[in-house]
């Protein structure tokens, strides 16, 4: 697996700054991207996600690579409103579309993202299974961490070139909601749900293997990118109300 930790300038039009730690985000976002790997960018709260993902699609449409290709973005319906605002606020170039609410019609021309919903999704699934998105990226990816349901089931059978998890808690409660997420962004990386159970599951949360984990967390690294507001870096670059808050 060959990964050139290169970083890129910000797109020309993007209304706003990326710190260095989102600069990196992005950059890292991007060649995954390109190399068609998925991504868990798993930062804490208040770090900026979206503007980091946001930033990365702005990137390919400057450069002619998004074509008539469309980003799907599935956020929970509380979110919608907060992804619009992000988007008119440091995207404004982008164009977008919401598809939710009762009366809902999917959009015939082509945008470069679709907003929607997991439950949408989950009622509308015809809608997005026929077609190859450029992207499809979940927010609070919590809500696929349990394989069984329909729900997950649902997101999981949507095609994309590349598939972005973004969650602030990757793993909530169980390593198999872990499993459940890169499943979605890697599909058979960690092998199946089975295998997984048997090689990492038993021995790390059973046998508390210390050389299991760190195994686990060393063949994660290349698609996992988790950083906290107490890392010392990063600390350094927030405003003084988000360190004063740690």
């Amino acid at each position: 697996l060959i990964m050139e930790n290169k970083i890129y300038d910000a797109p020309h039009t993007l209304t706003g700054d990326l710190r260095p730690y989102q600069k990196i985000g992005y950059s890292w976002l991007v060649q995954n991207i390109r190399y068609g790997f998925g991504s868990i960018l798993a930062d804490d709260m208040g770090l900026g996600k979206t503007i980091q993902i946001l930033s990365a699609i702005l990137y390919y449409k400057e450069n002619n690579l998004l074509e008539d290709k469309t980003a799907l973005i599935i956020v929970p319906p509380t979110l919608i409103s907060n992804w619009e605002n992000e988007i008119k606020k440091f995207t404004p170039d982008l164009t977008y579309f919401i598809y939710h609410g009762s009366n809902r019609t999917f959009p015939l021309e082509t945008y470069d993202i679709i907003l929607t919903s997991y439950g949408v999704v989950r009622l509308d699934l015809d809608m997005f299974v026929d077609q190859r998105w450029f992207l499809c990226i979940i927010d609070e990816a919590q809500n696929i961490k349990n394989p069984n349901t329909e729900q997950t089931k649902a997101i999981k059978s949507v095609d994309a070139r590349s598939k972005v998890a973004l969650t602030g808690t990757p793993i909530e409660n169980k390593l198999m909601d872990y499993w459940s997420i890169f499943d979605f962004t890697n599909k058979g990386y960690l092998s199946t749900k089975d295998d997984f159970k048997r090689q990492y599951v038993v021995p790390i949360e059973k046998l508390e293997d210390e050389e299991t984990l760190e195994n686990l967390k060393t063949i994660a690294k290349p698609f996992v990118l988790r950083r906290l507001k107490t890392d010392d870096d990063i600390k350094n670059e927030l405003p003084d109300k988000f360190v004063n808050d740690l």
